[in-house]
C-alpha cells in the first residue's frame, strides 16, 4: 500500500494512479481498517471491518472481479424483484391474520 500510496501523485509511468482506482481505494481501506483494528482498543465497530478482508483478493482474480462487477450491475435489476417479493409476502401476512383469527393462541 506504501508503493501505492508513493505512486498516486500522477506518476508518469504507471497506467492508472492509486488512488483513481475503485479497487485499489478498496484495498487501502480494508488496509487501514485493519490497522485501526490492530492499535484501537477494544472497539466491535472497526471489528466489523474485518469482513472485508476477502474483498482483498478480488484484486487478484480478474474472473472474480468480473463476478463481482456482474452482480453490482444486477442490484437495480433485483431492486424490482425485492419489492414484488415484499409485496407478495405482505399480501400473504394480511391473508394469513385474516384466516388465522387467534386461533393459535394457546
Amino acid at each position: 500500500m506504501a508503493r501505492g500510496l508513493w505512486r498516486a501523485y500522477e506518476d508518469p509511468n504507471s497506467e492508472t494512479p492509486f488512488l483513481k482506482d475503485g479497487w485499489c481505494c478498496l484495498d487501502g481501506f480494508v488496509v487501514v481498517a485493519g490497522c485501526l483494528s490492530v492499535f484501537s482498543a477494544n472497539t466491535s465497530a472497526v471489528k466489523l471491518l474485518r469482513v472485508l478482508r476477502p474483498l482483498r483478493s478480488i484484486k487478484r482474480f480478474s474472473g472474480m472481479r468480473v463476478l463481482v462487477g456482474t452482480v453490482l450491475a444486477s442490484l437495480p435489476l433485483l431492486a424490482n424483484v425485492l419489492l414484488l417479493l415484499f409485496w407478495l409476502m405482505s399480501v400473504f401476512s394480511i391473508f394469513m391474520v385474516i384466516a388465522f383469527q387467534g386461533t393459535l393462541r394457546g
